[in-house]
């Protein structure tokens, strides 16, 4: 396993990996598609121009429409989970939480987008 500072790409991490300070350079990436994130507009009710007016898109400083945050988030959320664990460890050994996010620009459809993560503190399972 890499030193704590370094970063790795760990395909399949899991919990036994988590290092404080050890950033993960998650592998792979997803694009998120035209058709899906106008559904998730739709779907949420969200009716801003800026996600699903094109024209409207057009005419702002993005040039097109927008992807939400929220399906951003979600999708890098997804790239950066542990693997599996079977089922009798799954509930003790879900990752605490984040304490930050950051997307560093705004998503267009068509965008592929990838995950890095910074481990900052590990608690121990209890057993």
């Amino acid at each position: 396993m890499a030193t704590p500072d370094a970063r790795a790409a760990i395909s399949g991490w899991s919990f036994d990996d988590a290092r404080p300070g050890l950033t993960i350079e998650h592998p792979g990436g997803r694009t998120i598609g035209t058709d899906e994130h106008a559904w998730l507009a739709m779907v949420t009710n969200n009716a801003s121009d800026l996600h699903g007016n094109v024209e409207y898109a057009r005419t702002t400083e993005f040039g097109q429409p927008v992807v939400l945050g929220a399906l951003a988030v979600a999708i890098v959320v997804g790239l950066g989970q542990p693997v599996e664990w079977p089922p009798a460890d799954a509930a003790r050994c879900q990752p605490a939480g984040w304490t930050r996010i950051r997307l560093t620009r705004a998503v267009s459809p068509g965008d592929t987008l990838r995950a890095v993560s910074t481990i900052v503190s590990v608690v121990p399972r209890r057993d």
